[in-house]
């Protein structure tokens, strides 16, 4: 990537107040059916069991479907989301949830705060990802469960408008992994959705969902 390019890049942003809107939740809640989350939630329990987790922060928690899994096993569960409106469905989907606004690049927890964090396709939509996963490291205390939506054999590479605001970010898997590694995790594993998660993602790697031991 050329000096140029890469400044672009940086300067980048998602067009969040696109977000905030209840139309747009309604059609994303459609979308994000539980059936399509059966590998994340499958992870999600496993490292449950395997870690003995206590406690667990959701970034970019949306309308707080991940914490199914989460609040079933008696964890206890903190969601954050930058989007009002995702946390106004999310409270009405789920009374007694706790769901706040938060920053993924300024999160309001002290260092290794949470046993497990999940972040769950919120940064297909970060041009900077490595701040962004050293952020996720530092409230982690034992593991990350990341789930990225488009990973392909390609260099990672980032899909801009010509106003300059980011469409999506299409992530390498080994750049993915390499870059957990760099921030300080220990050990990462990568688990593959099914067929019919994937569905017309065909031309994707499937293995979406990065398992990252911190300790």
């Amino acid at each position: 990537m050329s000096l140029k390019a890469k400044k672009k890049v940086a300067k980048a942003d998602r067009e969040w107040e696109i977000w905030e809107n209840d139309a747009m939740v309604a059609r994303l809640e459609k979308e994000w059916s539980a059936e399509a989350r059966n590998t994340l939630w499958s992870t999600i329990h496993t490292v449950i069991s395997t870690h003995q987790i206590k406690n667990a922060l959701d970034v970019a928690c949306g309308i707080g479907n991940d914490s199914v899994p989460i609040r079933l096993a008696g964890i206890d569960y903190t969601g954050v989301d930058r989007t009002e409106a995702m946390l106004r469905r999310a409270r009405k989907k789920f009374p007694g949830i706790r769901v706040m606004t938060g920053d993924i690049y300024k999160l309001q927890f002290p260092d290794s705060a949470f046993d497990m964090v999940l972040c769950s396709d919120l940064l297909i939509h970060l041009p900077v990802f490595e701040e962004a996963v050293r952020e996720l490291y530092r409230v982690t205390r034992k593991v990350l469960v990341l789930k990225l939506a488009y990973i392909w054999d390609q260099p990672t590479r980032v899909l801009i408008t010509p106003k300059g605001t980011v469409i999506n970010v299409q992530f390498n898997r080994s750049q993915v992994c390499e870059t957990l590694y760099r921030v300080g995790f220990q050990k990462v594993e990568s688990m593959a959705l099914s067929e019919t998660e994937i569905g017309s993602q065909a031309n994707r790697d499937p293995r979406q969902v990065f398992v990252a031991v911190k300790r």
